[in-house]
């Protein structure tokens, strides 16, 4: 099938004291995607559903001290899930994305693949996944753009046209296990970050700008317990997370 969407979104600031430093942004978003799904796809002695396809995001950004800003995504993916035996699962996914900045007579295209995968497995009233993926947080034309904003007649932020997108590397495994009408959860992750888009505030205090500033690396882990009280018409649900 075909969809399409269109977004508009403006935003004002305004400085009472200084109007000729009062900024104003307008975003309009085109998005159009083409999907074509098997639901019924016979292979390896398995039935899987899967689905391939193209997407388009188009974004244009106009200022109030410049001409239209672009920040443009195309990406082609292809998904499929099938069960290989009665109780193991498995969900796979693979995106191909390109991206494109246009702003003032800076010109930028950025290529990346961004896999994903999950094994699952369920017997009786316990289940477990494990997840893999890898996805990308892109600057906003915003962060992108040179023209300041001003936060008041003082301070002001100014975008980083040579800001390159973030990537995160996510590891997941979770485990449930139903305790009667009870449902326990236990999950640990680990998440690599590379490049974090940060907001800094180098040799002036009153002008930011934003920098890809390191890695980092995240364990998490979290315990989860919900129990159905007075027949199901309230829930005690009790949890424990630390990163």
């Amino acid at each position: 099938f075909l969809k399409g969407r269109f977004q508009f979104y403006r935003d004002r600031n305004s400085i009472e004291q200084l109007t000729s430093l009062n900024y104003s942004s307008i975003m309009r978003e085109y998005s159009v995607e083409a999907l074509q799904e098997m639901d019924s796809l016979r292979l390896f002695k398995s039935w899987h559903e899967a689905s391939y396809g193209l997407k388009a995001i188009l974004r244009g950004n106009q200022t109030s001290g410049a001409e239209t800003h672009h920040n443009d995504v195309f990406t082609a993916f292809i998904n499929d899930r099938f069960n290989f035996s009665k109780r193991w699962s498995l969900f796979w996914q693979l995106n191909m994305e390109w991206a494109q900045y246009r702003i003032h007579n800076m010109k930028k295209n950025e290529y990346t693949l961004l896999p994903s995968v999950r094994l699952n497995y369920r017997k009786g009233k316990s289940s477990l996944s494990l997840t893999a993926e890898r996805y990308v947080t892109r600057p906003s034309v915003d962060y992108l753009n040179p023209d300041a904003f001003y936060i008041n007649e003082t301070s002001q932020i100014i975008g980083n046209p040579d800001l390159d997108a973030q990537y995160n590397n996510w590891f997941s495994f979770s485990y449930q296990q139903q305790i009667q009408s009870a449902m326990l959860t236990l999950s640990s992750s680990y998440q690599y970050l590379s490049d974090a888009i940060e907001l800094v505030y180098k040799d002036d205090m009153n002008k930011g700008t934003y920098m890809n500033a390191g890695y980092g690396n995240v364990l998490g882990l979290s315990v989860s317990y919900m129990q159905p009280l007075l027949k199901r018409r309230m829930t005690l649900n009790a949890s424990f997370e630390t990163k």
